[in-house]
């Protein structure tokens, strides 16, 4: 209320305190509330033209509350489906869209992709078998008509150590062993020589996740299986192993040059034929030299143990025939061609399992394969009949295991007797139905 006469003006009721007279007769509402909405009306009198009126409705807009869950940060496991809640409450108007950003993106949804839902109708986001390329903030993003509004959190993945890379570098007598590796948490990365289980001295370097080991005047007992191992905490280790094979000192060949007899002989005879002895004696050693370089002092080998656990030991582990093609939708999934043999990393239930295949770790869908046993997974690999494991014949099937127990054990590496001190061969798991894949020069 106004009285210009006067000089008054009140605020009162639910307005008390926080609206005031502004211009000639324009009312200000501070800290404006949705109770605040309706209609307004200004009344003016006269003194001689008596009272007029007139009407104006406040319409109150209200900014949506978002929020997101389950926790921020969301830590999960890797491989697992994950959900992403949205909520949103208060909002006046109703909220015109709804949609999730990751690290600033917007993420495009559909069904049978990474990610569902997350929309208006269901505002939820699915995250289908996460991988640590899903770890990130992500945002549930509403338009309204105040404003873009979000909330976030950022997602976390734990993963187990998987070595991506193992590498040498060599300068003379100076070999160097890299071992890169990738978790979260961050691995713990150890060298250690096969038969030995003290870890190697190694340098470390946590934020880039390699340790490296040093070979300083490579010797002839350098030579072994140097392994590189990485573990988290989570799952189990990963290792791989590199071959290092020093040869033999090259015999050097003015031992036996019978220049050096002959020139002796002379120069205990002559005098002069010292100046003679000297010449032939650089001609010699000169061509030594040139035979000494031709032939190295070490040679490398690689054979890589992918994806080996630690611990897990033949009988077991867990093999899947694939019963039907598939290629995969995203990076972290396995390429399935029917009749590989899958090497089963986990796999509890229904739904994605991790797998070994190829070369590579991933995901594979559980549905398109069947699980088989040691004895059958050796016999596809020899290529004996599906028909002779899974038939009803038992003598068949005992004839069959008989021998396919025989050619698995006769394929395991044997321990030399004779000459203890050459390096062992190390075990070289199947991972297909073909044989074991070997790296480097030589064969053991």
């Amino acid at each position: 209320m106004y009285s210009p006469g006067l000089g008054l003006q009140y605020a009162l009721g639910p307005l008390e305190g926080r609206a005031e007279l502004v211009g000639e007769a324009s009312l200000k509402i501070r800290e404006t509330k949705l109770s605040d909405e309706g209609a307004y009306y200004v009344s003016v009198i006269l003194d001689e033209l008596g009272e007029e009126r007139k009407y104006v409705n406040l319409n109150v807009l209200v900014q949506p509350k978002v929020s997101v869950g389950p926790a921020n940060p969301y830590v999960v496991e890797w491989s697992k489906n994950v959900t992403l809640s949205c909520t949103t409450k208060d909002a006046k108007p109703p909220i015109k869209a709804l949609f999730w950003e990751k690290d600033g993106v917007r993420i495009q949804t559909g069904e049978g992709g990474k990610y569902t839902k997350g929309n208006m109708k269901a505002p939820f986001l699915i995250i289908r078998n996460v991988s640590k390329n899903e770890a990130g903030r992500y945002a549930c993003v509403v338009d309204h008509v105040t404003g873009m509004h979000r909330a976030e959190l950022m997602l976390k993945v734990i993963y187990p150590a998987v070595i991506t890379n193992i590498t040498k570098s060599v300068t003379g007598d100076r070999i160097s062993l890299h071992c890169f590796a990738d978790g979260n948490p961050k691995p713990e990365i150890t060298w250690t020589k096969a038969k030995s289980y003290v870890p190697l001295d190694s340098r470390h370097f946590p934020d880039d996740g390699m340790a490296t080991h040093v070979l300083v005047n490579v010797m002839a007992n350098d030579s072994g299986v140097y392994i590189c191992t990485a573990r988290n905490g989570y799952g189990v280790g990963e290792s791989r192993s590199l071959r290092i094979v020093v040869a033999d000192e090259v015999q050097k060949p003015w031992k036996h040059s019978p220049h050096v007899a002959i020139i002796a002989g002379v120069a205990a005879a002559v005098a002069w034929v010292i100046v003679c002895t000297v010449l032939v004696t650089c001609i010699v050693h000169r061509k030594r030299k040139r035979n000494t370089a031709a032939v190295p002092r070490y040679a490398l080998q690689l054979s890589y143990l992918e994806g080996k656990r630690k611990g897990a030991s033949e009988h077991e582990r867990r093999y899947a025939r694939v019963l039907y093609d598939y290629d995969p939708k995203d990076d972290d999934e396995l390429r399935l061609r029917s009749n590989d043999i899958i090497d089963i990393i986990r796999g509890d239930n229904e739904g994605w399992w991790f797998g070994y295949l190829n070369g590579r770790c991933g995901l594979f869908p559980s549905n398109y394969v069947e699980v088989i046993t040691v004895t059958e997974r050796e016999a596809l690999r020899l290529g004996v009949p599906d028909i002779a494991i899974s038939g009803c014949n038992e003598e068949v099937r005992a004839s069959i295991r008989d021998k396919a127990n025989k050619e698995y054990y006769r394929s395991l590496p044997r321990r030399p007797k004779e000459r203890p001190q050459k390096p062992v061969c190390p075990a070289h798991p199947n991972r297909s139905r073909g044989a074991p894949r070997h790296s480097g020069h030589s064969k053991c």
